[in-house]
């Protein structure tokens, strides 16, 4: 089993070695500013976005633009956050997860557990009836598709960044795992609190969500694994199956379609998506209990 007080875990150790580690109480505080300051270099895009948009230049395809405007922005969000381990707290990336070692290997068996993982909850809705597929859907894009694979691969990567790399890992120099673990599950999760459709439900499975990540980053060692499930989560919950994302409808786009079934929203998620239901929530804790009992040691280097 994971060691959740880690005191010997090679990531917390070299959180350890930061020179600034704040009281919990006060880390929580910070979070909350390092948050609101990674979204404002995000602004320049939007502005951009806007002007185009009321220049008549995007035209039709302006509201797949400006999810990949949010998508990409990302990648300006997640430096902030990098920026303020290294320079602030004066963390090495290796603290944050960013294990060189057999990086690309951790990145694609997280994309296939991630495949696996959402397929697994989609497949139950789909046999609960609570879903319906149908089929191919004939407005899909290939170009658009790959672009909204690389925006989710920066999208996940930059909540794992802000809520595992920075923030529990952070937390965790001052605290028990487990309570590292729990704090900062319940913020990614409350981070969606004005997603569309938004719920109890789709809390508490957030909150599971980020808790089962959070295990699967301790017991692998490094942060690639957990990024690339998010990822692929995000993208085949939305681009594959034509699902929403936490709220997000990009069924447009996706390369299936699906439709809900009326009267099932507890276990399909309604408008919030499947991270609403209750299927997804019995996937999630089996997920995790999995991940405690057959996951693979921690990487040391």
């Amino acid at each position: 089993m994971i060691r959740f007080h880690l005191n010997h875990h090679p990531l917390v150790a070299a959180a350890r070695e930061s020179r600034f580690k704040p009281h919990p109480l006060l880390q929580i505080l910070i979070f909350i500013g390092i948050y609101i300051g990674s979204l404002l270099p995000t602004i320049l895009p939007y502005v951009l976005f806007f002007l185009l948009k009321d220049a008549n230049v995007l035209g039709d395809s302006a509201m797949d633009a400006e999810k990949l405007v949010i998508l990409f922005s990302c990648a300006l969000s997640a430096l902030v956050v990098v920026l303020y381990c290294r320079f602030a707290e004066g963390r090495s990336l290796y603290s944050m997860g960013f294990v060189r070692k057999d990086a690309l290997m951790h990145y694609f068996k997280g994309m296939a557990v991630g495949f696996v993982f959402f397929s697994t909850v989609y497949f139950a809705l789909v046999a609960t009836g609570s879903v319906t597929f149908d089929g191919l859907n004939s407005t899909a894009s290939i170009a658009m598709l790959l672009l909204f694979f690389f925006g989710f691969v920066i999208q996940g990567a930059q909540e794992e960044i802000l809520t595992r790399g920075y923030f529990m890992m952070s937390l965790s120099t001052r605290l028990p795992a487990i309570a590292a673990i729990v704090i900062s599950s319940f913020t990614f999760s409350v981070l969606h609190i004005f997603n569309g459709g938004f719920d109890l439900l789709a809390f508490v499975n957030l909150t599971l969500y980020g808790i089962f990540l959070a295990v699967y980053m301790l017991r692998t060692g490094n942060i690639w694994g957990a990024c690339a499930i998010h990822s692929i989560w995000n993208f085949s919950q939305g681009n594959l199956y034509g699902m929403s994302v936490s709220g997000m409808s990009i069924m447009e786009t996706s390369l299936f379609s699906s439709s809900l079934v009326e009267g099932k929203e507890l276990l399909s998620g309604g408008s919030f998506g499947p991270e609403g239901g209750v299927i997804t929530s019995a996937v999630t804790i089996v997920a995790i209990v999995l991940t405690l009992l057959l996951g693979g040691r921690s990487s040391e280097g």
